[in-house]
């Protein structure tokens, strides 16, 4: 069964359970506790659901630039000609387009483009902007009084240019080409508990699976991640902290693992949204860099600083 096939029969089991939830539970049709979907978890979810897959008005857009900054250097060197380069230098910022509709209390869709920007110099260099993979997900929300829970199927659509080439025309690695040029099902869940009209508590886990290689023949790594976190409303004014935990499989290519690849990185994610009104907002969000437990050489940003607004319609 391919990529395509699970993520269709995930969502449409989704969309029938959803709204059926929703008809039995009078709490999803107003104001809900906010969850802290997306603040911790990836760049693509902190560019869409803006930390509240429930309360959101039945349609949201957004806008948000991601700048990673200040990168190191973990792990240690592997000699090997099957390894991911490591660029000496690199700047990377991605400005990402997020729409998120809610055709019923119990069901909300989202899509977001990125538009990524790299400049990277060392053993490969290149530099470039272009189109990112857009990503679509469908989440089904079910509450009951104070608790709530989100279900979140998601395809990354491998669409974008995976075929760049340097001046010597040579294909540049897959690791620094502007898509992954594989499309790759996801599945996430949330909980989360309102302990007052101030204080709300969130545990969160998913898994992205690599069901295809791509046309280079790479295959990207599995990825698993999970975080807790606390949000509290202070009049217009939401801050919250998540801790996230990332493992990525290492990549491979013609049934081979890849050197500098693979991963176990835990984060910390501190964040404030200001609720100017009740259509607009804005967050502001770092993404910090707690450990790294890396499979040989790889560069990590220290931080990943995220900022954007957020209209609702």
């Amino acid at each position: 069964m391919n990529a395509f096939r699970v993520a269709i029969l995930g969502v449409t089991l989704l969309c029938l359970a959803s709204d059926h939830a929703a008809a039995q539970c009078a709490c999803c049709a107003g104001p809900q506790p906010s969850t802290g979907v997306s603040v911790g978890t990836s760049l693509s979810a902190l560019t869409g659901l803006q930390g509240d897959v429930a309360s959101s008005d039945r349609a949201t857009l957004s806008l948000f630039v991601h700048q990673a900054l200040d990168h190191r250097t973990e792990g240690r060197p592997v000699v090997s000609t099957n390894a991911v380069p490591q660029p000496a230098r690199s700047k990377e910022t991605q400005v990402v387009l997020g729409g998120l509709w809610r055709p019923s209390p119990g069901l909300a869709l989202q899509l977001s483009v990125p538009v990524r920007h790299l400049s990277a110099s060392g053993s490969e260099s290149v530099s470039y902007t272009e189109l990112g993979d857009p990503e679509f997900s469908v989440s089904g929300i079910f509450c009951h009084k104070r608790n709530l829970m989100a279900v979140t199927f998601s395809l990354l659509l491998g669409l974008a240019d995976d075929d760049l080439r340097n001046a010597d025309g040579d294909r540049v690695d897959p690791s620094l080409q502007p898509g992954r040029g594989a499309t790759s099902p996801g599945v996430r869940a949330l909980v989360s508990r309102q302990l007052s009209d101030t204080y709300t508590l969130f545990i969160a886990g998913g898994i992205r699976l690599e069901a295809e290689d791509t046309r280079a023949g790479y295959r990207w790594g599995n990825r698993f991640d999970a975080s807790a976190g606390v949000q509290a409303r202070l009049d217009a004014f939401e801050v919250g902290g998540t801790l996230s935990r990332v493992t990525v499989a290492q990549s491979s290519r013609d049934g081979g693992t890849i050197d500098n690849t693979g991963s176990s990185t835990t984060h910390l994610i501190p964040y404030v949204r200001w609720n100017i009104n009740d259509r607009f907002a804005l967050t502001l969000a770092d993404q910090v860099l707690l450990a790294a437990d890396v499979k040989g050489e790889q560069r990590l940003p220290a931080h990943m600083i995220s900022a954007g607004a957020t209209i609702a319609f």
